[in-house]
């Protein structure tokens, strides 16, 4: 075996684990953090979409558009815009009290802030695949209203 085998070998040890365990615990505030900015982003980008798919179905049939079809076109304004305040919730700090000279109590409050923090964005992930579905769908209505 030669010198750089057995470093590679003690690199990955119970001390290499305890860091890398240490390692998530501490990243995993920013990683929610930047998963919500990330999707936030994509929902700008949907809202985007959105407004194309709504000044289509507007122009191309405005005249004659039935009720369900403009019920169809104006559904995922309101639930993009509440995936966006989920998301921009999920974005938020969690805030909770606690003693700071007491580290249990200080380890349980930080877990349960990523726990909740995680859940907020679990929220909003679901809030923004209900928008994007709703949205395919106003998309669909208006392919059919535009083929008549």
């Amino acid at each position: 075996m030669t010198e750089q085998e057995g470093e590679a070998i003690r690199l990955v040890d119970d001390v290499f684990w305890l860091e890398r365990a240490g390692n998530l615990v501490t990243s995993s505030a920013t990683l929610r953090l930047d998963a919500a900015r990330q999707l936030m982003s994509a929902l700008s980008w949907l809202w985007t979409v959105y407004t194309g798919v709504t000044i289509a179905g507007a122009i191309v049939k405005s005249p004659s558009l039935d009720l369900a079809p403009a019920l169809a076109l104006s559904v995922p304004s309101l639930l993009i815009v509440s995936a966006y305040a989920a998301t921009a919730f999920a974005y938020m700090p969690v805030t909770m009290e606690f003693d700071p000279r007491d580290p249990v109590e200080v380890r349980v409050v930080y877990t349960e802030s990523v726990r909740r923090g995680w859940r907020r964005l679990q929220w909003a992930l679901a809030a923004s695949a209900i928008a994007a579905l709703s949205l395919a769908f106003a998309f669909a209505v208006v392919v059919a209203v535009t083929a008549r």
